[in-house]
């Protein structure tokens, strides 16, 4: 990062007023204005980069997020169904015991 001077927003303002009144051409105080105006908020304007293998890694960092939250998502879904599975498996099997049960209790004619 480059060194920058560091002015007070007063001195600056006092800069500005004090130039733009030694210049008499409405237009040349315009431009010098505006120009005064771009060079301070260049020098002024925080800049922040990052570099590119931080890019790369934050990138790398949110397809792992991705890909962590559906492997989740898959395996959720797959405990869910199997408990359904297991759940009707259990009914069945219910349903089918009460009745050999039933015709076991029958009498024989």
């Amino acid at each position: 990062m480059k060194a920058v001077n560091v002015f007070e927003k007063d001195q600056v303002e006092q800069l500005e007023s004090s130039l733009q009144a030694a210049l008499k051409p409405v237009s040349l105080r315009r431009e010098f204005a505006a120009q005064l105006r771009r060079r301070l908020d260049e020098e002024f304007r925080p800049v922040v980069t990052y570099p590119k293998k931080h890019t790369f890694q934050l990138i790398l960092l949110a397809t792992a997020s991705v890909l962590s939250s559906l492997f989740l998502a898959v395996n959720g879904l797959r405990m869910v169904l199997s408990f359904l599975a297991a759940f009707g498996f259990w009914r069945e099997m219910r349903k089918h015991s009460n009745h050999k049960r039933l015709a076991s209790l029958r009498p024989a004619i």
